[in-house]
């Protein structure tokens, strides 16, 4: 589990920017999709609000440091992206920020999609940073 910390404070000053926090966690909330981070529940306190989301190991970015990702892992990894953007955008949803570093991935063991058969040296799963939608939890054989 993740923690994301939102200072309050910016947002009752600015009414516009409270609108837009809550309509994101609005629309994240309707977000069920295995290649997308769940977002498990917010908390409000005093001086911030904590989004509770599931947690990540890294992200995208960060896998490929060592160069160019082999041809069959990136493929796994792209059809899990536009899985994610096909869904969110079947629900009038859109990304605003589709990069790299805001495709995280997700430990497998954490998986609460119905089981499908996975390969076993699949890469790690992907899901995107906060209230986002992005890639999912595993990719099937043949990926």
């Amino acid at each position: 589990m993740a923690v994301k910390k939102f200072d309050r404070g910016p947002l009752a000053c600015d009414p516009q920017r409270n609108h837009s926090f809550e309509k994101e966690v609005t629309l994240f909330n309707k977000i069920n999709h295995p290649n997308v981070v769940r977002l498990f529940g917010v908390k409000t306190e005093a001086q911030c609000h904590l989004l509770i989301m599931e947690l990540a190991d890294g992200d995208l970015l960060g896998e490929m440091t060592d160069g160019p990702l082999p041809e069959a892992e990136a493929r796994a990894y792209f059809r899990q992206v536009v899985a994610a953007v096909q869904h969110c955008h079947a629900l009038n949803i859109c990304h605003r920020d589709l990069k790299l570093e805001n495709v995280v991935i997700m430990p497998v063991s954490y998986l609460s999609a119905p089981p499908v058969a996975a390969h076993a040296n699949a890469p790690g799963a992907l899901a995107d940073s906060y209230g986002s939608c992005l890639p999912g939890r595993h990719h099937s054989e043949g990926d």
